[in-house]
């Protein structure tokens, strides 16, 4: 059981890595659309 969890962690540290990295680049597109002067700075 050690050795199985050993090896999962990383995959699961993949996949939340993965996970926010899709959600900062969905949320910089919708700041990017929702201003396109590229304000981002002023929100």
């Amino acid at each position: 059981m050690a050795s199985r969890r050993m090896e999962t962690k990383p995959v699961i540290t993949c996949l939340k890595t993965l996970l926010v990295v899709y959600s900062f680049v969905f949320w910089v597109s919708s700041m990017t659309k929702r201003y396109p002067t590229g304000n981002l700075m002023n929100i």
